[in-house]
């Protein structure tokens, strides 16, 4: 299971640049949020089969700046990221949609 908990910029920043070319998904997220735990549990289930795929979780009431960086206004967000560079993102939570987009960038 590769899901990191990124608390500080420097710990994102670290982290998108060493996984080298694989598939990054960056689920943002606050601790007010009414779906946390169903995405929790969700996001574990699929990274169990994608072990492949990085999963970072950044909780924006922990790293403000990064959501204004990746201008994250909704929650939950996603951004999927390779090689540094974001290929899409999207604004809600859909297990389904995550499925596809990661099968479609992996």
């Amino acid at each position: 299971m590769s899901i990191f908990n990124a608390t500080t910029v420097s710990e994102f920043r670290e982290k998108i640049q060493t996984v080298g070319s694989k598939l990054i998904v960056v689920y943002f997220i606050t601790r007010s949020s009414n779906v946390l735990e169903t995405i929790e549990k969700n996001i574990e289930e699929v990274s169990l089969i994608y072990q492949d795929v990085i999963f970072i979780r950044v909780n924006t009431d922990d790293a403000k700046s990064l959501a204004i960086e990746y201008n994250i206004r909704t929650y939950p967000s996603f951004v999927f990221i390779k090689q540094c560079n974001v290929l899409c993102n999207f604004i809600k939570w859909d297990y389904a949609e995550l499925i596809k987009i990661i099968e479609h960038l992996n």
